[in-house]
């Protein structure tokens, strides 16, 4: 994270937002100091980075044009913003990366240190748009923007009408 980190920042092209898990570093001190060191970065450099540790993750997705992550749990609530990611690949050799990680570029020790152009080809080919719309399938539903939300908000209020229309029945039979 921190190499990866100082490589965009060094390069001047991207402003980046920092959003750690609330809990990183708090398993492994290795992480913990990878994460200080990542916001020392942001320190010394606020107009190009900034660091969102107590904001919402989700509302974070709405101001990138990229996302770089490094768990492949939030990915799935990125898929509907319908925008190039990447994933860090943190899986041992012989262990098969998750299904989401097939709809990304995976980023490793053999093209880490290439970051820069990878996020600009992502940004302008978005090579991996027809497999990300799969996956946003499969675990999404296939909705537009606003859609699931209108759907869950009709559901409740469905199951609140129902509630109401049986307490009233139980009501007149007293």
């Amino acid at each position: 994270g921190y190499e990866l980190f100082k490589i965009l920042l060094e390069s001047n092209k991207f402003n980046l937002i920092y959003k750690p898990h609330p809990a990183t570093g708090s398993l492994s001190d290795d992480v913990l100091q990878a994460h200080n060191n990542i916001k020392k970065l942001i320190e010394e450099n606020p107009t190009q980075a900034i660091a969102l540790e107590k904001i919402d993750i989700n509302s974070v997705f709405l101001a990138v044009d990229i996302a770089v992550f490094d768990n492949s749990s939030v990915m799935i609530d990125f898929l509907a913003q319908d925008k190039p990611m990447l994933l860090t690949n943190r899986f041992k050799p012989h262990e098969e990366a998750t299904k989401i990680a097939t709809c990304c570029k995976m980023i490793d020790t053999t093209n880490y240190s290439d970051i820069v152009s990878i996020i600009e080809n992502e940004l302008s080919k978005d090579t991996y748009k027809t497999q990300r719309a799969t996956i946003k399938r499969h675990y999404l539903g296939d909705y537009a923007a606003g859609e699931s939300t209108q759907k869950f908000v009709d559901t409740v209020a469905d199951i609140i009408q129902q509630g109401d229309e049986e307490i009233k029945r139980l009501e007149k039979n007293r």
